[in-house]
C-alpha cells in the first residue's frame, strides 16, 4: 500500500508503507482527522500548497468562474485556514498574503493577477 505524506502530511511524496515512523505516522492522523473536521464545517485547511492548487480547491464552492492570470503567483506557496463558504473572501485573503489581487468583474466572474 502506498500512502501520500511527506513533508507536509497529506501534500507531497509518496511513501510506503512503513517508511513512516511512529511518532510522525501519530502526528499525520492527529493532523488529518483535524483537517477532515475542519473540511466538513467548511473550512479548507492548506499547508504547503500552490496558490494555482488552493484556488483549485475553492472553484467547486464558487458559482461562477475563477481565472488566474499570473502563474508566477499561482506558483507560491501558502499555509492557511479559509472559509470555502465564502470562497470570494477565501480568494481575496489567500492572494492578498502574497501580493495579489483579486476583482469580482460580475457576479460569476473572479480575476485574479
Amino acid at each position: 500500500a502506498t500512502a501520500v505524506f511527506g513533508k507536509h502530511p497529506g501534500f507531497g511524496d509518496f511513501l510506503a508503507a512503513g517508511e513512516l515512523p511512529a511518532e510522525s505516522a501519530s502526528r499525520v492522523m492527529d493532523w488529518l482527522a483535524q483537517a477532515l473536521g475542519a473540511w466538513r464545517d467548511g473550512s479548507l485547511v492548506v499547508r504547503n500548497r500552490t496558490i494555482a492548487d488552493v484556488i483549485e480547491e475553492l472553484r467547486p464552492w464558487y458559482g461562477g468562474r475563477i481565472i488566474l492570470l499570473s502563474r508566477s503567483l499561482g506558483r507560491q506557496r501558502v499555509d492557511g485556514v479559509y472559509d470555502a463558504h465564502d470562497p470570494a473572501a477565501a480568494l481575496s485573503t489567500l492572494v492578498g498574503t502574497a501580493g495579489g489581487t483579486v476583482r469580482r468583474i460580475m457576479p460569476w466572474l473572479i480575476v485574479i493577477y
